[in-house]
């Protein structure tokens, strides 16, 4: 449940909420505002999932070592969305943001340790599946109801209310967490250490674990593809599909994808755990992926798009649910697993320090909208094969 709420409160935004800031703040430069916002957030939530990892690692209290964190996460990042609702330029807007992904990560990193702390290896598949369902679903939540505040309430007023109503839907997911949790710190207590022996402790030798820097690029190729056809398919219905509503595109297509995704995560997560055939299965995903980022590049109608929706929501089901078990799989072993896994999760953060860059230049300097949206979205392509191929630089597991 926590994961659904953080995940609304995350995707929501990015997908949409600030899509429709950003043209309302600069029109004729809403690519630059929304690549400038979202990289902004993108670096701090880069950086934030190790440190605030880390931190939970070493956190002793009665209430546990992850709650405390899960729960201030929460409590600031409520405070950091009601500030998205007053940020009436670019700069605000990429504060608030920026204060927005701090605080929703050190949540999610402290969540996401659960699973490694008390999950066993062989059923790590099926624990990815629920994951990954969870996560979608929050997805589509979040994205569901902010078009419907924006559909149901005209102008700016509307994306208040959306960000109003995506704080109270947080509030509720964590509450069962927080008030049932039985998180508790069972080991001995660790000597202190230093500022200096703190951030030194996130280098991860490559040399002493190839796997886990082969996984972590593997996973930087998948989600930089994956985040630019996100971050971009709202301008992409407005500007190159000229669809009537875009905002009600978006849901309709995260609806298809997130059904799909959530339905092959939890058969991929049984038969994988079951078959033990992960890197092949990450291989397949990316094939899926990148069939329906070819189908954007060069099939620009709303039939197609569809169409490219559900190939791209099978073959990120598939992917998440064997992601988790890779992961959990390649971590140094360590009792630091809050630490690692925020290591391993900027993978999937720094993409979104990616893929403004690579977006802007594309879209911007490239005088036609469909051409600029055929050379991104085929470049996407390139890279979900690239980072399905790398898996198999993955010697130790199948």
């Amino acid at each position: 449940m926590t994961q659904v709420g953080i995940y609304a409160c995350l995707f929501a935004p990015i997908q949409l909420l600030i899509g429709m800031q950003a043209s309302m703040i600069a029109r004729d430069h809403k690519e630059m505002v929304l690549s400038v916002v979202t990289g902004c957030g993108a670096f701090m939530a880069m950086f934030a999932t190790p440190i605030f990892g880390a931190l939970s690692d070493r956190t002793y209290s009665k209430y546990g070592r992850r709650a405390p964190w899960v729960l201030g996460g929460v409590l600031f990042g409520i405070f950091a969305m009601m500030g998205l609702t007053l940020s009436w330029s670019a700069w605000a807007l990429a504060g608030s943001w920026v204060l927005v992904q701090g605080a929703l990560n050190a949540s999610f990193i402290a969540i996401n340790a659960i699973p490694n702390d008390s999950v066993r290896v062989e059923y790590r598949g099926e624990m990815g599946g629920w994951l990954g369902a969870g996560q979608n679903l929050g997805a589509l939540l979040g994205v569901g109801l902010a078009t419907l505040c924006t559909s149901l309430v005209d102008g700016y007023q509307g994306i208040v209310v959306a960000y109003v109503i995506l704080a109270m839907l947080l509030t509720v997911c964590v509450t069962p967490y927080l008030l049932k949790s039985n998180d508790r710190f069972l080991g001995a207590r660790r000597d202190p250490i230093t500022v200096t022996q703190f951030f030194r402790r996130f280098w991860i030798p490559p040399h002493k674990y190839p796997d886990f820097i082969w996984t972590w690029l593997s996973r930087l190729f998948m989600f930089t593809a994956f985040m630019t056809i996100a971050l971009y398919l709202l301008y992409y219905l407005e500007d190159v599909l000229h669809y009537p509503n875009p905002a009600t595109g978006v849901l309709i297509l995260s609806t298809i994808y997130a059904v799909l995704t959530m339905i092959t995560s939890f058969i991929i997560g049984f038969v994988a755990d079951y078959f033990m055939k992960y890197r092949r299965l990450v291989f397949i995903s990316s094939i899926i992926m990148g069939i329906g980022s070819l189908i954007l590049a060069f099939l620009q109608t709303w039939t197609w798009t569809i169409l490219a929706s559900v190939f791209i929501g099978i073959g990120h089901g598939i992917f998440i649910a064997v992601s988790f078990a890779i992961t959990t799989r390649v971590l140094p072993p360590t009792d630091d697993s809050g630490r690692d896994l925020g290591v391993f999760n900027m993978s999937a953060t720094f993409p979104q320090v990616l893929s403004p860059i690579f977006g802007v230049p594309v879209i911007v300097l490239i005088a036609s909208y469909s051409m600029g949206y055929t050379v991104l979205f085929g470049a996407m392509t390139v890279m979900f094969l690239i980072g399905g191929l790398m898996i198999y630089k993955v010697k130790s597991v199948e």
